[in-house]
């Protein structure tokens, strides 16, 4: 059980906030600055983000780029992000090393330099993340239906600020705004994880010693104009779907009627069995996603509803979705359905508290709220006590068409087909309940009690692991864990596209997302209900050399999900009808890859690396591929992979091996091999001369990857490529310091590798704009030969070690990283244990390793380009 949170002053009015908690090695730093883009003038648009970016370029003891640096080479991860209402500053670290994680903070928020020249840089910088904005239709739509709702609020205008405004900013407008909001009076400090708290708050104390306690005084916000009639904000652009949300005003977050938008957003769009995906998804096929969640803020709320759907249907679906809100004002929700969406919150709660970082920034949220660190349990406890009643008034007092706005995308030869004129009819057509609201419109009086340290299923503290064999063979491997009432499980084969040809791309993850879409026992919808109902998810999933199902859940639960796991992995239906929407949806999805640029241009590079190996392969398949694959052929694809010496099951959380190694028998035990091994692909022959590939796309941003063949799963080069990868890439990374702090040639810049079985790849991304891709593609072969040519230095060398072993520690803080680690690691060869071997197998590699696998990985003459611009040239 984790210890209560402390809360005390700090000099200065600061506030500090400690929670012990000692389940994993890690420690989450957050810095609360109560000050957002609400709280801007019109003349400094954009400022609360701006200084987001400028806290972190230096002060006078740490230049440029140290920060980020020093934070990862202590193995820990860094970063920060603005909302309307608040700013928050926050790393995450080995605990072994958390101090350096609060000193950098201290003196970044204390000490930031806000040097003229950087800020001119750091503008840039802004300016493409701007332009990566305007290339996302789902950003377009979002800000948009934020206009239209909350003019003349704030909370209207974009976070990230506008270019007008932004062009003309001086550093003496920053320092001004950092010295007003950027007091110890308006910071509040948590830090939660493996910590003492008696030291945190001597450490804390030290940090704010000679601040003085200051007064904060904020401009007025305003309030949001009444609406009495719809809105309508249509954009049209070079996009392959219609993207569409519908927002209606909701109350804040301190009022109480905000838990039943919560509760009633879940109800309509909440999971496969909600509304929205039963009715308009599934049985009507008019949406390929639909989405609906409450967004609720200090002064007001958003209740948004919508979908991603074919152009074609835009007129049908935004009827469709309005069709399902309109239900909900007519006649209450089901017991069914509003027991199924308590039990789904509940379950979130206890979930977002599995890690340090989900028990920081509940806390966080919490005060910063209300100035009470219970705000959040309390805020469960009135969900759970909503009504039926409560439900429907909501919806009739506050989902009225006459106050929604729409807010829409869709490709540009749409313009005579898709009117303003006829989305506003739809809205305006829909009718008023005659019916007259029952007088229960606010919570109960009375809330129900909640336990957020749930009963585990075995007392007391476990931490073994190991690995067991079924009679069948089927591997198990579990991690037993008492850090919070909670169990992850991986079902891992082999597959992916891997096993894939030309002509069956994309038929690893048709399968993968065919398994929870019915079974011999029950239909798709029951499946979803059954799982839904005990706040469990069971997810199929496919890669480049597995497929399998994931499952979460309560730990009480976990024999329901066993049985339910291994029914949707041994007896999936491939039911005709269910196979066609999954059809439509995934090749829905590839045309949503298309306008996501930044991944369609690392598509574009894998296309262009792999000739014959099916690793060229997208996971989702091709618009070709997808639509001729036969429901005999996803049966057979599902009949090869389903081998029990091939089939390994991770598990990890509030269980006890001999259980689990005794349910999984009686689920899986029964498994044969009813084929021989599938066969494997040939590896991919070496590049011997440079390759390109360049895409024609008429977008703000252009997409740089260049990139070689790497290294496989098993070899000896692994973990000295790791060390390469890290060197390059995160925030303290050559690449990010150059380019991007240095250079400011970019919002986005990062390398990534991938082993495969067979050989996989290393390569470089960056987002800049059109006119500097010939100076970000030489600033990258700079790079490049500086790490071939030029010997490490050792201090590099170790600070790469380090983050790498930090992050490795970050990530098995998550249950469902340790259960996935764990099977997929026994499945490729490499025995389960390397998922608890980083950090030894990283500490022996040495400098000369790492450059002789850049010098013998990294050429020019076996290098691919890929590059996605508007340019002619």
């Amino acid at each position: 059980m984790e210890a209560e949170p402390q809360i005390f002053d700090l000099p200065g009015g600061a506030t500090g906030i400690v929670q012990e908690s000692h389940d994993t090695p890690v420690v989450s730093i957050m810095f609360f600055i109560r000050v957002g883009a609400a709280d801007e003038t019109p003349k400094q648009a954009g400022l609360a983000h701006l200084h987001e970016h400028m806290i972190f370029k230096g002060t006078p003891t740490r230049p440029v780029g140290c920060i980020a640096q020093e934070v990862e080479a202590a193995g820990g991860d860094i970063n920060a992000y603005t909302t309307f209402d608040h700013t928050c500053y926050y790393t995450t670290m080995a605990s072994r090393y958390w101090t350096v994680g609060l000193d950098v903070l201290g003196d970044a928020l204390q000490n930031a330099d806000f040097d003229a020249d950087e800020l001119a840089k750091e503008l840039n910088v802004i300016f493409e993340e701007m332009k990566r904005s305007d290339d996302s239709p789902g950003q377009r739509v979002g800000q948009k239906l934020f206009q239209m709702v909350f003019k003349p609020h704030p909370y209207a205008n974009p976070i990230i600020g506008t270019r007008k405004v932004l062009s003309q900013m001086k550093r003496a407008d920053v320092l001004n705004f950092f010295r007003k909001y950027y007091k110890p009076s308006n910071t509040t400090v948590v830090i939660a994880g493996d910590i003492d708290a008696t030291d945190a708050k001597k450490r804390l104390t030290a940090i704010f010693a000679a601040a003085k306690k200051t007064r904060i005084t904020r401009p007025k916000r305003g309030e949001t104009a009444p609406q009495r009639s719809p809105r309508i904000g249509l954009q049209f652009g070079e996009v392959n779907e219609a993207t569409f949300e519908i927002g209606y005003p909701a109350p804040g977050i301190g009022d109480p009627r905000a838990v039943q938008a919560d509760v009633l957003s879940i109800i309509l769009g909440g999971g496969e069995s909600s509304r929205l995906h039963r009715q308009v998804r599934r049985r009507r096929r008019l949406v390929y996603d639909a989405v609906s969640y409450s967004y609720n803020l200090a002064d007001a709320g958003i209740f948004i509803t919508g979908g991603v759907c074919d152009p074609q249907k835009t007129m049908a679906a935004v009827k469709a979705v309005l069709d399902q809100v309109q239900q909900l004002r007519r006649r209450p929700v089901t017991e069914a359905e509003l027991d199924k969406a308590k039990r789904n919150i509940e379950s979130w709660f206890i979930f977002e508290r599995e890690t340090p970082t989900g028990l920081a920034k509940k806390l966080g949220y919490s005060y910063l709220v209300e100035g009470d660190l219970e705000f959040d349990d309390r805020y469960l406890a009135q969900m759970l006590a909503v009504t039926r009643d409560d439900l429907l008034g909501y919806a009739r007092d506050y989902l009225s068409p006459k106050t929604a706005s729409l807010s829409a995308m869709l490709p540009s030869e749409y313009k005579a087909k898709v009117t303003s004129a006829a989305l506003k009819s739809i809205l305006t057509k829909a009718k008023e309940p005659t019916a007259k609201a029952k007088p229960n419109g606010r919570p109960a009086d009375t809330l129900v009690a909640f336990n957020t340290q749930a009963t585990h299923a075995v007392a007391g503290k476990r931490h073994r692991t190991k690995m067991a064999t079924l009679s069948n063979g089927v591997r198990v491997i579990v991690k037993e864990s008492t850090q919070a009432p909670i169990v992850s499980m991986k079902i891992c084969l082999q597959g992916g596209t891997r096993f894939e040809t030309r002509r069956t791309a994309g038929i690893s993850r048709f399968v993968a997302n065919m398994l929870t879409r019915g079974t011999k026992q029950r239909d798709a919808e029951a499946f979803a209900d059954e799982v839904e109902a005990i706040a469990a998810s069971i997810n199929g999933f496919s890669g480049r050399n597995s497929l399998g199902i994931s499952a979460d859940c309560l730990s009480k639960d976990f024999e329901r999900i066993v049985a339910l796991s291994a029914e949707a992995l041994l007896e999936p239906a491939f039911d005709a009808e269910e196979v066609e929407l999954q059809r439509q949806e995934q090749v829905a999805a590839i045309a949503r890859r298309e306008d996501s640029l930044t991944r369609r241009s690392i598509d574009l590079f894998y296309e262009t690396l792999y000739r014959k190996h099916p690793y060229g392969f997208p996971t989702l398949g091709t618009a070709e591929s997808v639509p001729l694959i036969t429901v005999s052929q996803l049966r057979g694809f599902h009949r090869r992979m389903m081998r029990p010496e091939d089939l390994v099951v991770g598990v990890a959380g509030d269980v006890r091996v001999e259980d689990v190694v005794k349910l999984l028998e009686g689920a899986f035990g029964g498994l044969r091999s009813r084929t021989a091994a599938p066969k494997t692909p040939v590896p991919e022959a070496p590049v011997v001369e440079p390759r390109q590939a360049v895409l024609r796309r008429d977008k703000a941003q252009a997409h740089l990857v260049i990139g070689f063949l790497g290294t496989t799963v098993d070899a000896a080069d692994r973990h000295a490529m790791e060390i390469l990868n890290a060197i390059f890439s995160g925030q303290g990374g050559r690449l990010f310091i150059e380019l991007r702090d240095k250079r400011h040639l970019a919002y986005s810049v990062t390398s990534f590798h991938q082993e495969g079985v067979e050989p996989g790849a290393f390569a470089i991304y960056i987002g800049t704009t059109h006119a500097n891709v010939d100076k970000a593609r030489e600033g990258i072969w700079q790079e490049i030969r500086r790490v071939r040519d030029e010997p490490m230095d050792a201090r590099e060398l170790e600070d790469a070690k380090r983050y790498l072993i930090g992050s490795n520690d970050i990530d098995l803080a998550g249950l469902s990283t340790v259960a996935q680690s764990m099977a997929l690691d026994e499945l490729l060869g490499l025995s389960y244990k390397e998922t608890f071997r980083q950090a030894r197998r990283l500490q022996s590699v040495t400098a000369a390793q790492v450059q002789a696998v850049a010098r013998r990985y990294l050429r020019e003459d076996a290098s691919v380009e890929a590059l996605i611009t508007k340019s002619a040239k």
